[in-house]
């Protein structure tokens, strides 16, 4: 199903419609076409700014939905998002942009600047607030750890190390990878959707992931049954099974990747881990990048005369690529008979 399909039927809010043409599997990451290029929870919020309440109980069905189905309410829109202009109930005019706000602040935003008119608009106004409630209840911004006996970690490395009786396999770039397609499910909204489904990844318990090494997602399994992993991954190993963990909404262990690949950042793998951040929008990592960036020397001069990715420019702030110097035209010989 197209995906000016499916965000047409989020901005009608149309829920059973929008559950029947997704039953494949839709990557809920994916943002609406030009020119307004929303994540789908921006596209639900901005369905229900009319004054119909009926509208309104339709576009929190949609939310509520979303959400289960895996979408994330810190998913920003990208570059070149359109600007939302709409009118408050007494006609009054009101612009928000919605560019850098994930789905609560824009909530937030737009209720602020309604607040701001000089006539309320108690309608809108209360279906921002189920928006906002919504949102922070099924959505768990902070992840509790506990200490949990050796021989818990011992009984799922004998789990993961079941092979006869895994179900799922995962066609890699350079070989595949098998699970238990209960432990998938269980784990990941996304992977929930595809093995339930009655099309090819349903049926065939196949996954092609052929953009991805074998070693990389070996280590996202590992990832989803133990949260641990006895190989030795290098950096770009991490970063595949990251790709892999934020794709397929894997909270948790995007949560430790994070943490180690902060720990793994190195001079030289500097631009490939914060280009992974910037394009992902992981603060942990940002984070880290930013304060490595700038207690290093090397990268601060390797950020000024090498080519690096427009994100990572970005996020460390260098406005222009390094000048390439025009090479220096030759001098013709000529040689007279």
């Amino acid at each position: 199903m197209s995906v000016d399909t499916v965000f047409a039927l989020i901005r009608k809010g149309d829920v059973a419609a929008l559950q029947r043409v997704t039953k494949a599997g839709f990557d809920w990451s994916s943002s609406s076409p030009s020119p307004s290029r929303l994540p789908v929870l921006h596209a639900a919020i901005e369905g229900g700014l009319v004054h119909d309440e009926d509208r309104h109980e339709k576009q929190l069905l949609i939310i509520k939905w979303l959400l289960e189905q895996g979408a994330n309410p810190e998913q920003k829109p990208v570059t070149g998002a359109k600007c939302w202009d709409f009118r408050n109930e007494d006609g009054f005019r009101v612009q928000v942009e919605p560019f850098g706000t994930n789905a609560i602040s824009i909530t937030t935003a737009i209720h602020e600047a309604l607040c701001k008119m000089p006539f309320k608009s108690p309608k809108m106004c209360t279906f921002l607030d189920k928006v906002v409630d919504l949102l922070t209840t099924l959505w768990q911004q902070e992840r509790e750890k506990v200490t949990v006996d050796a021989s818990i970690l011992e009984r799922w490395e004998s789990i993961l190390s079941m092979k006869s009786s895994q179900n799922v396999v995962f066609e890699t770039a350079d070989g595949e990878v098998t699970a238990h397609d209960v432990v998938l499910i269980a784990a990941s909204p996304v992977l929930k959707v595809m093995l339930k489904s009655p099309m090819q990844e349903g049926i065939t318990k196949r996954i092609p992931v052929r953009d991805a090494s074998e070693s990389g997602v070996s280590l996202f399994v590992d990832m989803v049954y133990t949260g641990a992993t006895q190989s030795r991954p290098d950096c770009n190993t991490m970063l595949v099974a990251l790709d892999l963990a934020h794709r397929w909404q894997v909270k948790d262990a995007v949560c430790m990747l994070e943490e180690a690949l902060c720990k793994k950042m190195t001079v030289q793998n500097f631009v490939s881990i914060a280009n992974a951040a910037a394009l992902k929008e992981l603060e942990m990592l940002l984070k880290a990048c930013k304060k490595f960036a700038a207690e290093s020397k090397e990268v601060q001069a390797f950020l000024k005369r090498k080519h690096v990715p427009v994100a990572v420019r970005q996020l460390m702030g260098v406005r222009k690529e390094p000048e390439v110097e025009s090479p220096k035209r030759r001098k013709c010989e000529r040689f007279i008979f």
